[in-house]
């Protein structure tokens, strides 16, 4: 009997940081899901050299790289081809050629999956209006409930990806691993080993492009006992997390995660991609120190001195006797959604996000800005001008009035599709006189009718309310040049 097909969506770079978690928490659920699919992988960027999970199913796999200059053709020729039961993308489909491709499967009509991570259970809600077209999401997280779990009817979330190592709890720990696929961690990494003892036990967790770095450096030089490991495989990298007291690594979410859920504190250094301490639960912050750089670490010193010596974090050591393979959880979790593909019924398309409501937007967003973004979104213009009644507009340093901002966005988008006004970054708030004034670094994407051409500009956006957090009405609109951003987190901005 012919397996139903799956298009896997996923990317890998190390530069300007090492970004291989999507690729990584997809190729293990795909070497799990092989033998029950036909496995089709929808990629940008390379695939990473050597990685061991996707190389061990690589020829099970029909791989489509799309270069970056791809006008959405070459997606469309891989969707078309496979014909799925579902398209996976390897996390929500923000920018770029992900957006891309997510556009491409929207206008096929194709079941679509995300996955991705989850902060807190407010995040189903968001998701779904931020993606109205993805039909359910699969996320991955430690939260303040029991997982595994249905936050919605979309929405399902599992305990970290990982396969315990036997004897997990009595392994005993001796040592620190340093995770440093990227030449930026390691500058990090290389700094704090300099400030320890030259017995301290070390595991290297390296690239092609991270290794020349730390021969360079010599930190693994007149050390008693280090491994250095190229793309170790996955039940190295759980046994030597199993084993060690700290993880020294790129502040993201999946490497987080998977060290507490080992039982290992981190030093999460600070990048481009990462997470911010303040995204993560109350309940995961005093086993993480957040670094922006290497010149943070001395002051610092005295507390991963003490984590050296502390018991291993035991918070989440239930999930361990109960799920020891998460990755098959997960796995079975997924296939479950595809199977729902196909009886929940599908619903006409493109589905509309609903009004950001008083009181309901997103905690990271005040609901005057949600309310904003939905309007241009939605090119709600008549709706957007009562928001901006009474306003005071400038775009770029040129005063306009409500109704001349109207008139300009009609005519500008009179044709574009699939609108999106993307929050970048941290926003910043202050409220020294009663109004709420927010700062905002935003893209506005949008694709054209009757091609795949899709256009990105930034901006900063400027906006005052009452604060009040059911104030829908805006004091001021502003527009000014971008705060230079940094290199976006996705190849394309994927």
């Amino acid at each position: 009997m012919k397996r139903p097909a799956i298009v896997f969506v996923t990317y890998y770079r190390v530069a300007p940081v090492g970004q291989l978690g999507v690729f990584k928490r997809c190729s293990r659920m795909m070497a799990r899901l092989v033998d029950d699919y036909d496995l089709h992988l929808v990629h940008f960027g390379g695939l990473p050299p050597g990685e061991p999970t996707f190389a061990s199913i690589a020829d099970r796999v029909t791989v489509h790289e799309i270069p970056p200059d791809d006008d959405g053709g070459g997606i469309e020729r891989a969707m078309r081809g496979a014909r799925p039961a579902a398209v996976v993308f390897g996390e929500a489909p923000l920018r770029g050629t992900f957006r891309l491709a997510h556009r491409v499967a929207t206008r096929l009509d194709l079941w679509q999956i995300g996955v991705e991570n989850a902060f807190d259970r407010d995040y189903a809600p968001y998701v779904r209006r931020e993606w109205p077209e993805i039909d359910r999401w699969l996320f991955f997280g430690m939260l303040d409930t029991p997982v595994p779990a249905r936050l919605s009817p979309e929405c399902a979330v599992v305990p970290p990806l990982l396969a315990f190592p036997p004897a997990f709890g009595t392994i005993p720990r001796d040592r620190i691993t340093v995770s440093a696929y990227d030449q930026q961690t390691m500058l990090t990494a290389a700094r704090l080993l300099d400030l320890l003892p030259r017995w301290q036990k070390i595991d290297f967790f390296v690239s092609s492009e991270s290794r020349p770095l730390l021969e360079a450096r010599g930190v693994a030089r007149d050390r008693a006992d280090v491994r250095v490991l190229q793309f170790p495989d996955d039940a190295t990298i759980y046994d030597s997390v199993a084993r060690a007291h700290v993880v020294i690594g790129k502040a993201g979410y999946g490497q987080i995660v998977e060290s507490l859920q080992l039982g290992a504190r981190m030093v999460c250094c600070s990048c481009v991609g990462g997470v911010s301490e303040g995204l993560l639960p109350e309940v995961m912050r005093p086993f993480l120190l957040f670094v922006d750089s290497e010149h943070d670490l001395p002051r610092h010193l005295s507390r991963i001195e003490e984590w050296l010596t502390s018991p291993p974090v035991d918070r989440w050591a239930g999930v361990a006797a109960k799920y020891p393979d998460t990755i098959e959880l997960a796995a079975r979790t997924l296939a479950g959604l595809i199977e729902e593909g196909r009886h929940a019924p599908r619903g006409a398309r493109p589905r509309i996000a609903p009004r950001p409501a008083r009181g309901e937007a997103h905690r990271l967003y005040p609901v005057a800005l949600a309310l904003f973004a939905w309007l241009v979104e939605q090119k709600r213009w008549p709706e957007l001008g009562e928001q901006l009644r009474g306003a005071t507009i400038w775009a770029f340093d040129r005063p306009l009035s409500a109704p001349a901002l109207i008139d300009m966005l009609t005519s500008t988008f009179a044709d574009a599709v699939d609108l999106k006004l993307l929050r970048i970054g941290q926003m910043s708030s202050k409220c020294p006189d009663g109004l709420l004034h927010i700062t905002q670094t935003c893209a506005l994407m949008w694709g054209e009718r009757d091609s795949w051409r899709h256009h990105e500009v930034t901006f900063d956006l400027h906006l005052g309310c009452r604060n009040d957090p059911a104030e829908e009405a805006l004091a001021y609109v502003g527009l000014t040049h971008a705060t230079p951003e940094p290199d976006t987190r996705r190849p394309g901005g994927g």
